[in-house]
């Protein structure tokens, strides 16, 4: 094989491997494209999960606040019946 075909060949082989390099960059972007989408979706789920939290705790506390107003309501009618019995 003289010089001339083996920087032939060289340079065949060069040029493969930066077609590969390309197709490997192509692929590293189209995920980085599709890690950025499920960031985002994940973000937006995250912000609704929030808004439904603030909606279970704000349920709860009135709950809470009336459980606690029948618990008062039946001690002190408890407390009457035995003071007035």
């Amino acid at each position: 094989m003289t010089d001339e075909e083996k920087t032939a060949r060289m340079e065949e082989r060069i040029a493969k491997i930066e077609g590969i390099l390309e197709q490997i960059n192509e692929r590293l972007n189209h995920f980085g494209e599709r890690i950025d989408r499920m960031d985002e979706e994940n973000r937006a789920d995250h912000h609704h999960i929030e808004d439904d939290m603030k909606v279970i705790e704000a349920d709860m506390k009135t709950n809470f606040r009336w459980t606690v107003g029948i618990i008062l309501t039946m001690w002190v009618t408890i407390i009457i019946a035995v003071l007035f019995a």
